[in-house]
């Protein structure tokens, strides 16, 4: 005669890891440590008695480590959009990232709008960054390629110029007028 397993005497279930006293107290640490790591980070003379640097490497081995600079200590205060001026083969002028709109150097009224797609923005927009300077001739080139494979012979690019205006924001958000800062040029 065989027994349903229901019949046996009752078990209790076994305890799961994420209930475990070491694993609740693992998990409680370690909020104590972001938290206070974002603390730090606002105000690092007030809150290193509580967490000195030489805990860093713990923290940051399990990426504990959190930066909140995104308005706070120091907000951004540049800001800007690119132009890429285009000089064609009959001597006009486009903007190849506006498809070959006549170029102006006029802030755009929704910058976001202007780029396909997020991954095109931030693309885009990290080439003005020095850190990746040596993206803006690849990235252009490519620009350029796709453009010259579309038009005829006499609307081909001959030149291009990728300019970024900066636009710098004062204390109490006064702007200045925007800057060109030429970022690559294809002679």
């Amino acid at each position: 005669q065989k027994r349903c397993p229901a019949d046996g005497p009752p078990t209790t279930p076994s305890r799961s890891w994420r209930e475990h006293p070491v694993t609740q107290s693992f998990v409680l640490l370690c909020l104590v440590v972001v938290v206070v790591w974002n603390l730090r980070s606002v105000d690092y003379d007030k809150w290193k008695r509580w967490f000195p640097a030489a805990w860093n490497p713990p923290a940051q081995a399990l990426k504990l480590d959190q930066y909140w600079a995104l308005f706070a200590p120091h907000p951004l205060n540049d800001d800007g959009w690119l132009v890429l001026d285009a000089e064609l083969a009959d001597g006009s002028h486009v903007d190849l990232l506006r498809h070959g709109q006549a170029v102006s150097f006029l802030k755009p009224e929704l910058i976001s709008a202007e780029f396909p797609d997020y991954r095109w923005h931030k693309l885009l927009m990290n080439l003005w960054a020095a850190k990746y300077q040596t993206m803006r001739h690849p990235v252009c080139g490519w620009i350029e390629r796709q453009w010259n494979e579309k038009s005829p012979p006499d609307r081909q690019v001959k030149a291009w110029t990728l300019v970024f205006m900066e636009e710098k924001t004062l204390p109490a958000y006064h702007a200045l007028i925007p800057q060109k800062v030429e970022l690559a040029r294809k002679p």
